[in-house]
């Protein structure tokens, strides 16, 4: 938000909140969270607005309009409104009417009891009229007004009512929000030099945004797990298909409330437009971009300190992953599997308590929960998993996967760590090529970490890890 400059008492009301207002980041006019116009709109500058229309009316109209604070020296000492008190204001309504050069009917408004609770509201009939949601009564305030003065006051009504996203109490579920096609939502131009990156999968998108930080309270979540973030994620859905989004959802609700720093915690969650999104910590890199250019990356490898850090990381993910497949929340015999770990889907948070960042499992879309009499096997053609990480059971016909599946998947991780640690991203990589080069069966090769072994005894095949696995203990360190 724009600061209040010394000479803005002096500015009438109009050039001040426009002034002041946030701009958007992809749209091209700005939006007023609850916060800005709580601190914009005081008692004092409310009765000075109103006194030369309204005369002697201005103070009981000001009584009503319901102004928070009674001048700028007591938005220090009364602290944010983040979010309306309860009980019936006009803030909104009658910034809405300086912005469209209506002030002057505050008196209608506050006859009709037309409050800040009524906003948004619907129109019908090309804008003729304009009234309460589920209801197509006219209300009487606007029956002056010309077409293109509703027409106004309709569009500019989404900039004073942006979402403000609150975050659910302990073990209570994420926060879902359904939106009309109009909202605004309140997505601010970013300050630090993320850019606008979009990480598509196969299916869902990604991208950053900087989400107003008057308009969240995700910052409740994220200081207990460890985390700082002013730039969230927001994970899109491509299917339309509902029962996509809620599996991952679901799987993700399961850690709510769960102070658990190396899990990636769900913020909160919206459908709009008829896509469903999550939204998510950001994070600048996942563990394989953490490898190649992450702050840790250095010519002269890495200190005692360092070292200490991925210890303390690798344990913090290794009891995370133990937190899934014995999930103790307080339902009864809950077993889970993450079913694709990978280096992409561990990521890199930043964080004011842990100087070199936090690493933390992401991407529930692949996890399952199952009760005790089924938790041990579930059949391969039912689950998805990385081409490389993936364990050998993934390739057996009629084959099952478990959580044993998992700590494959997490063994290969390590080993590409202990590669990282000896000699940096050159020697994962110099990894990875000597286990494609691994002869095969046939003439597809993968960077697997296993190899298919044909037998002669009448036996299709059998499974094999790779020498080049076992051998990576004793590959030379990169000069």
């Amino acid at each position: 938000m724009t600061m209040m400059r010394p000479h803005d008492a002096e500015l009438g009301l109009e050039i001040l909140l426009r002034d002041c207002a946030v701009q958007h980041v992809d749209r091209p006019y700005p939006f007023w969270p609850f916060n800005t116009l709580s601190r914009l709109l005081t008692r004092e500058r409310i009765e000075a607005s109103l006194t030369p229309i309204c005369g002697n009316d201005a103070k009981e109209y000001t009584n009503k309009i319901g102004p928070l604070y009674t001048d700028d020296s007591e938005i220090n000492t009364k602290g944010p409104f983040l979010q309306p008190p309860t009980g019936r204001t006009y803030l909104r309504i009658f910034a809405l009417l300086v912005l469209v050069g209506k002030e002057s009917d505050i008196g209608l408004f506050l006859e009709d009891g037309v409050c800040d609770n009524d906003l948004p509201l619907q129109s019908g009939g090309h804008n003729s009229y304009l009234s309460r949601r589920g209801d197509t009564e006219p209300l009487e305030c606007f029956s002056k007004w010309r077409v293109f003065e509703k027409e106004y006051f309709f569009m500019f009504q989404w900039r004073v009512t942006v979402p403000f996203f609150n975050v659910a109490e302990d073990e209570e579920p994420v926060v879902h929000h359904v939106f009309p096609p109009e909202t605004i939502l309140p997505w601010c131009v970013q300050d630090e030099a993320t850019g606008t990156r979009l990480v598509q999968g196969g299916f869902a998108t990604v991208k950053p945004v900087h989400i107003d930080p008057f308009s969240h309270e995700f910052g409740k979540i994220l200081k207990r797990n460890s985390i700082s973030a002013s730039i969230f994620a927001i994970k899109s859905l491509m299917a339309e298909d509902r029962n996509e989004f809620d599996k991952e959802v679901t799987a993700f609700r399961r850690f709510s409330g769960i102070i658990q720093p190396h899990f990636t915690h769900l913020l909160a969650t919206y459908e709009f437009n008829g896509t469903y999104h999550m939204i998510l910590p950001w994070a600048r890199l996942n563990l394989s971009g953490f490898w190649r250019e992450g702050p840790l990356t250095r010519e002269k490898g890495l200190g005692l300190e360092d070292l200490r850090w991925v210890s303390t990381q690798l344990l913090g993910l290794t009891t995370a992953l133990s937190m899934i497949h014995d999930l103790q929340n307080g339902e009864a015999d809950a077993f889970g599997r993450h079913g694709d770990i990978k280096p992409e889907n561990i990521l890199w948070f930043e964080s004011d308590q842990q100087p070199r960042g936090v690493l933390a499992l992401t991407d529930f879309g692949l996890t399952t929960f199952h009760r005790a009499q089924t938790r041990s096997r579930v059949r391969n053609t039912e689950i998805g998993f990385s081409p490389t990480y993936r364990p050998p059971e993934v390739d057996i016909e009629g084959g099952t996967v478990s959580r044993a599946s998992d700590i494959w998947s997490f063994g290969c991780v390590l080993l590409d760590m202990v590669c990282w640690i000896l000699g940096g991203w050159t020697l994962v990589e110099k990894f990875s090529y000597a286990r494609l080069r691994a002869e095969t069966p046939n003439a597809f090769r993968e960077d697997t970490y296993f190899s298919i072994v044909e037998l002669e005894s009448g036996e299709r095949h059998k499974f094999m890890v790779k020498k080049q696995v076992t051998d990576v203990s004793a590959a030379p360190k990169p000069k």
